[in-house]
C-alpha cells in the first residue's frame, strides 16, 4: 500500500499473499463457486480504501465480485449500525468468520460462527447490502 500511495504501485500478483488469494478465488470459481463481497466505505475513501479499490481490479479478474456501498449509504438503508464494525465472510447459509482488529488494522483474531439465528442475520445484511450497492467490474475498480 506504501507503494501505491508514493505513486509506484507493485503489481499484486507479485506479492506472494495477494497471489495466492487470486489463485485460491479461480480455483473456487472454476468449482462453481461464487465469491462476492460488499465493501463499505467512505465518500472521499481513506487511502487505505483507495488501494483497496486499485487492488480490486485483480479481484475481479481472478471471478469475485465486488460492490461498493458509501458509509452514509449504508447507515440510510440500515445497514449501519445494526451489522456492526466487524468485519466478516459469509461462507455459506450456516457459517460466517467473525474477524477481530487491533487499532492500526491488524487481523488479531479469526471466529468461526455457526449459530442459525446469528447466521441468518448476516444473511439479510448480505442481501441488504448487496441491494443497494454499486457492483464494479475490473475497469472501473481500477478508478
Amino acid at each position: 500500500m506504501a507503494k501505491f500511495l508514493a505513486g509506484e504501485p507493485e503489481p499484486p500478483t507479485e506479492v506472494p499473499g495477494l497471489a495466492a488469494w487470486f489463485e485460491q478465488i479461480t480455483a473456487l470459481k472454476q468449482q462453481g463457486k461464487r465469491i462476492e463481497r460488499v465493501r463499505v466505505h467512505d465518500d472521499p475513501p481513506t487511502d487505505y480504501q483507495r488501494w483497496e479499490r486499485w487492488i480490486g481490479r485483480w479481484n475481479v479478474e481472478a471471478g469475485e465480485e465486488i460492490h461498493y456501498l458509501t458509509r452514509a449509504r449504508a447507515h440510510e438503508i440500515g445497514l449501519l449500525p445494526a451489522a456492526g464494525d466487524v468485519d466478516w465472510w459469509l461462507l455459506d447459509s450456516s457459517r460466517l468468520i467473525m474477524m477481530r482488529f487491533d487499532q492500526v488494522g491488524h487481523r488479531i483474531s479469526n471466529e468461526l460462527v455457526t449459530d442459525p439465528a446469528t447466521v441468518v442475520q448476516a444473511c439479510a445484511w448480505r442481501d441488504l447490502a448487496v441491494h443497494y450497492a454499486a457492483p464494479t467490474n475490473a475497469r472501473s475498480a481500477a478508478a
